[in-house]
């Protein structure tokens, strides 16, 4: 409720509405598509034959152009690496995944503590209490579309 809370306020204030955005996660991902364009174009660059680096050549248009792209790209992809490296995210991929853990993390803990508000305004016998964790398991693996077994409901 909190997190809904703090996105109402957000959306309120937000001039475009949109919803926050995960930065590591998206820096992550833009460094990722820096590196795959330059990575593209290099290749482009390197099927050059001899002859097409002539002056004389009918493409020579096209292939300047390429090329130019080519030393753009690794130029901004240089600056972009070197901000990350100057931030002190060198193991941006792994700090992406440490940081969707700790949200799945958290998500799973207000999960929990919701149903634990849930079971004490219940009337559960002995039984029922012991039974309702697992049987919740077994409800969200199942919604989440898992085969694995959380054991008898």
């Amino acid at each position: 409720m909190a997190e809904a809370r703090a996105l109402a306020v957000f959306q309120a204030h937000s001039p475009n509405g949109d919803t926050p955005v995960d930065v590591i996660s998206e820096l992550a991902s833009l460094v990722r598509e820096v590196t795959r364009f330059r990575d593209f174009l290099r290749d482009r660059v390197s099927e050059l034959s001899g002859d097409q680096w002539s002056y004389e050549h009918p493409a020579r248009e096209r292939i300047t152009v390429e090329i130019g792209l080519y030393e753009r790209a690794c130029d901004r992809s240089a600056r972009l690496l070197a901000d990350v490296a100057r931030l002190g995210l060198e193991d941006l991929e792994r700090r992406a995944a440490d940081h969707q853990a700790l949200l799945e993390r958290a998500r799973a803990e207000r999960i929990v503590a919701g149903i634990d508000e849930v079971l004490a305004v219940l009337d559960l016998d002995e039984r029922q209490w012991e039974l309702a964790p697992r049987a919740m398991a077994a409800l969200l693996l199942h919604l989440a579309g898992s085969d694995a077994d959380a054991g008898p409901a």
